[in-house]
């Protein structure tokens, strides 16, 4: 039976690809190796949204090709077939089958062209995350017309998964042993509006939270104007749900968002404002693009001023990238790289300096924490309801000997770092 080396890129929604992909490839007969050396088959699962995206999944497959020995396949799934299959052959000849997102369905077929594989297999998808946490993707595909992305033409129009599969799938990782389930879309705000006329999703985080086992659902890829009362009276309202919300802005000065194609200013105002009205103590991610062509000096001053008096818990910066088929590549790129990537160095050096401020709240208060990884030296990292997992801060843990990786315990914190928390084990609190 084949052994596959696997590769991975981009966003968690990739990484559900994969591991649909590998729940039609493992029953079958397949095993995964941790080196290329020891592997039939290299499967590189690619983004390509954005040019430096590609440009890493590009980097990846030259690598692979010049290392691939004879009789070894070089398969190419993903983003990148999806948006640039027409010339891809030509320019990465080692590559023997490319499988866009549309044909993912079919990748047991393509393996089986040249190994052989057990008929009828295949079905659940097998995660790679660790056992405690998954991803739980609701929708694919987006409706929203954004100037700067290519999403809309990689993934289609926005697809709600049915509400009881997404329940279902819910109830088989809660029996797998997860905890935790975060809940990822496009715009997962907008979920069962093309199922219902009407948007689902406080409906269907309510039941989730209510499943037996689960401890903690999160929202993550909320569109702006998606978030409306009902849901946020939800987060607010249920242990289960993390007060923690994930929104890209992208940006604050108007005319910039008015080129975006994105909500204006004082709509992001309001609705930062509600969640904080609604949702006391909420942590909220953003995210920002830096050197669109229409962020001028000012622009980009308002910019910073803004994400300075915000204070958000959680901010991730962008460099413009131009992107050929979307609205803004006719506007040209004119901000500079060198530019771009000194704008994005000041609001990243601002941002560490109020993450540490936000953190130091935390020092002398028990939180309970999410173990990620539990050594043997007594140590442990982990996280708290505030944390996405493989994007946000970590809880750097002392005595903890006899705790177990997805378990959840208190801990108290005794110093703020600028992205992490210290602390240890209150001792006699109740673990989960």
């Amino acid at each position: 039976m084949p052994v596959l080396y696997l590769v991975n890129l981009g966003c968690a929604k990739n990484q559900v690809d994969l591991e649909c992909m590998l729940g039609r490839l493992i029953p079958g007969g397949c095993t995964v190796a941790g080196s290329p050396r020891d592997a039939d088959v290299l499967l590189v699962n690619t983004c390509a949204f954005i040019k430096p995206a590609t440009d890493e999944s590009s980097a990846v497959i030259r690598e692979l090709s010049a290392a691939k020995r004879p009789g070894q396949k070089l398969v190419v799934t993903g983003c990148l077939p999806q948006r640039h299959g027409a010339g891809l052959g030509a320019a990465f000849p080692a590559v023997d089958r490319w499988v866009p997102l549309a044909d993912e369905a079919r990748i047991a077929g393509v393996v089986a062209e040249w190994f052989p594989l057990a008929r009828g297999a295949g079905g659940a998808r097998i995660r790679i995350s660790p056992p405690h946490y998954a991803y739980l993707r609701i929708a694919d595909g987006c409706d929203h017309r954004c100037a700067f992305c290519t999403i809309p033409g990689i993934r289609g129009a926005y697809r709600s998964v049915p509400f009881d599969a997404v329940v279902d799938e819910a109830k088989r990782l809660a029996d797998e042993g997860v905890i935790e389930l975060n809940l990822i879309a496009q715009d997962t705000g907008a979920y069962g509006r093309d199922l219902a006329r009407a948007a689902l999703l406080p409906r269907l985080v309510r039941t989730l939270a209510a499943l037996d086992g689960i401890e903690w659902v999160r929202l993550q890829y909320l569109y702006p104007a998606s978030v409306t009362d009902e849901l946020l009276d939800t987060i607010a309202g249920n242990a289960h749900v993390c007060k923690y919300l994930d929104i890209p802005l992208q940006h604050v000065s108007d005319p910039v968002l008015k080129s975006m194609r994105r909500p204006g200013a004082a709509a992001t105002r309001t609705l930062l404002d509600r969640i904080r009205a609604r949702v006391p103590g909420a942590a909220i991610r953003t995210t920002f693009i830096v050197g669109y062509p229409a962020e001028d000096a000012r622009a980009f001053d308002e910019l910073r001023d803004f994400a300075a008096a915000f204070k958000f818990d959680r901010l991730g910066v962008f460099e413009y990238s131009a992107e050929p088929g979307t609205r803004a590549y006719a506007l040209g790129d004119p901000v500079a790289k060198a530019e771009k990537a000194r704008r994005r160095r000041v609001i990243l050096e601002q941002q560490q300096r109020l993450s540490l401020e936000l953190n130091k709240r935390f020092v002398g208060r028990t939180v309970m924490t999410i173990v990620d990884v539990a050594g043997r030296n007594g140590a442990a990292t982990g996280r708290t309801q505030f944390d996405a997992p493989e994007a946000d801060n970590c809880v750097r843990m002392s005595r903890c000997r006899d705790v177990k990786a997805g378990s959840i315990v208190p801990v108290t914190i005794t110093r703020a770092l600028p992205y992490d928390l210290v602390g240890a084990i209150a001792p006699g609190k109740k673990k989960r």
